[in-house]
C-alpha cells in the first residue's frame, strides 16, 4: 500500500490499530491507591500507530492512607521517552474536589511513564501538581488523554 503524501514511505502506512480496555487507578507517588468506586467506567483506549487515545470516568470511595502528589496510573502503553513523549489530557467534568474557585484540573503525561500527573491550574499562579488533599473521598473526573508511545 502506498502512504499518504509525496514521500510514500513505509512510515506513512497505517500498520497498527488496536482497541481495548485498561485499568485506571488513582494513587499517590508512594504507590498508595485511593479506593476506586463501582461508578468508575469506560476505561477504553484506541491505538493507531503510535498515538493512543484514552477515556473514562474515575470515582473514588476513599483516600485511605494516600498523601502527597496525585497520579493516574495504568496507562496501557508507556509514553514515548523524553520531552517528545510529553502530552496532556483534558478533564471534561469533575466533582467533589477540594480545589478553590479560579482553579481547574488537568492531566499531564511525562515521557517514558505509564502514569499521568494530575495537575491544578490556578489562574494567578499557573500549573501545580495536584495533591491528594485537593481530591476527596468521593471525588471524580471524566477525562480524555492523547499521547504518543514508542
Amino acid at each position: 500500500a502506498l502512504g499518504v503524501g509525496t514521500a510514500n514511505t513505509a512510515s506513512n502506512v497505517l500498520d497498527d490499530y488496536e482497541e481495548g480496555t485498561w485499568t485506571c487507578v488513582m494513587k499517590d507517588t508512594a504507590d498508595r491507591a485511593l479506593s476506586t468506586n463501582a461508578n468508575s467506567s469506560g476505561f477504553i483506549y484506541v491505538k493507531i500507530g503510535r498515538q493512543v487515545t484514552l477515556s473514562g470516568r474515575i470515582t473514588t470511595d476513599s483516600i485511605g492512607s494516600a498523601g502527597g502528589q496525585l497520579v493516574l496510573t495504568g496507562l496501557p502503553f508507556t509514553a514515548y521517552s523524553g520531552t517528545a513523549g510529553y502530552s496532556a489530557g483534558s478533564v471534561g467534568r469533575a466533582g467533589n474536589l477540594n480545589i478553590g474557585s479560579g482553579k481547574t484540573v488537568g492531566i499531564a503525561v511525562t515521557g517514558g511513564q505509564t502514569h499521568c500527573e494530575m495537575t491544578v491550574w490556578d489562574d494567578s499562579v499557573g500549573t501545580t501538581d495536584m495533591q491528594v488533599s485537593e481530591w476527596s473521598a468521593d471525588g471524580w473526573i471524566m477525562f480524555n488523554i492523547v499521547y504518543q508511545t514508542a
